[in-house]
């Protein structure tokens, strides 16, 4: 009876801490759209500290002759997205299906963070999303 007791307190401080994903975790997604290319930052919030930072670019080849594709699908794409991100990409995946080439990766927050800002701990989810509003992507919290 003791043990049930125990086993249903500990249940009851365990659920809130389960629903709310141990934290307040909120993700603002800003995507960019052109005729032949999109690009999208996902940064991931947790307890109002960004956390996380990721981009993926997605660039459409079908409107080029097959010259012009095979020479764009050879570039690569992830040494010049990190050059534009001061060397801040890790894990960065280049992907070409079709005609379509996509180009994936995380940001390292330190290293970007002067372009956030300078200090990633005051970097806040409004502000950045009215920024890049600004800038012409749509912007959404989750």
């Amino acid at each position: 009876m003791k043990k049930n007791k125990i086993i249903s307190a500990v249940s009851l401080l365990l659920i809130p801490i389960i629903l709310t994903g141990c934290g307040n975790k909120k993700v603002l997604t800003c995507i960019q759209e052109e005729s032949v290319s999109s690009l999208e930052y996902k940064f991931e919030f947790k307890q109002d500290k960004l956390k996380k930072f990721k981009i993926k670019a997605q660039f459409d080849f079908s409107d080029v002759n097959e010259v012009q594709f095979e020479s764009s699908s050879k570039q690569d794409y992830c040494e010049s997205f990190n050059k534009s991100f001061d060397n801040a990409l890790t894990d960065c995946k280049q992907n070409v299906e079709g005609r379509l080439i996509t180009v994936s990766s995380d940001v390292d927050l330190n290293k970007f963070s002067s372009k956030l800002g300078g200090n990633i701990d005051e970097v806040k989810i409004e502000d950045t999303k009215q920024s890049f509003e600004k800038e012409g992507f749509k912007c959404k919290i989750k």
